[in-house]
């Protein structure tokens, strides 16, 4: 429970707080960390993880709780900024009706044009996030974008997610994870379907439990001198297996 509760606690700190490990470079480590518990089955690796969990979801919910009563606020808000909008419409449209009677002058229609360009939209709230379960890498750009202090990876089967990294043309997802271990660089994505998205900060932390069968042939892989050799599986620094 400390191993995993280290990790859950280090994705809270994220990139709020930085160590500068080096007095005349600026090298900055952030806190985030990977790491799981190993264990046979019926061995508890899950009743352990949901506790430490506990807290997390805690926060989750109460954020789920402000978003929704931050979503109802804006969309009054954006009401009262649309009727604004349309009073302003008519009075420019009947200004101009004056305008062109010669019955105004155009420096009135000049002032309804500067209302209405100082009109601003209410700006939509954005869901506070702690952690996911599943996502693809373009998702979780979307997420940290919004969330840039860092997001936990929570998979209850850690293998489950390393086989989705394994697989031909995942390639990129686990380049992603790579970068993501650091939490100090920026990504960029590009689609067709989703545009451009530019992510300032990608800070990710991992937690799950695994077996020993499946984890001693990553264990053999990532000493190999394959592509499984990328330091992947070094990057779980707090795995740990009580047995």
């Amino acid at each position: 429970a400390a191993a995993a509760a280290v990790v859950v606690a280090g994705s809270l700190l994220g990139r709020k707080v930085g160590a500068k490990p080096k007095r005349n470079d600026d090298c900055v480590c952030v806190p985030n960390l990977w790491g799981g518990l190993v264990g046979l089955p019926a061995s508890m690796k899950t009743p352990t993880l949901n506790q430490v969990l506990r807290p997390i979801k805690a926060l989750a919910a109460e954020a789920r709780e402000r978003h929704e009563e931050a979503s109802r606020e804006h969309e009054l808000d954006m009401m009262v900024a649309s009727a604004e909008r349309s009073a302003l419409k008519k009075e420019l449209e009947n200004t101009a009706k004056k305008v062109v009677s010669s019955s105004a002058s155009r420096d009135a229609l000049d002032e309804i044009r500067a209302n209405l360009d100082a009109l601003e939209e209410p700006e939509a709230p954005t869901p506070r996030r702690y952690t996911t379960n599943d996502t693809s890498i373009e998702k979780m750009a979307e997420l940290l974008m919004e969330n840039p202090d860092g997001l936990l990876l929570f998979r209850d089967e850690l293998v489950g997610w390393l086989k989705s990294l394994d697989k031909s043309g995942h390639e990129a997802a686990r380049a992603f994870y790579l970068e993501a271990w650091n939490g100090d660089g920026s990504h960029e994505v590009d689609r067709i379907g989703r545009g451009s998205l530019f992510v300032k900060s990608i800070c990710v932390s991992v937690l799950g439990g695994i077996q020993p069968g499946p984890l001693s042939s990553y264990v053999e892989g990532a000493f190999d001198e394959g592509e499984s050799a990328d330091g992947l599986l070094q990057r779980l620094q707090v795995l740990v297996y009580p047995d």
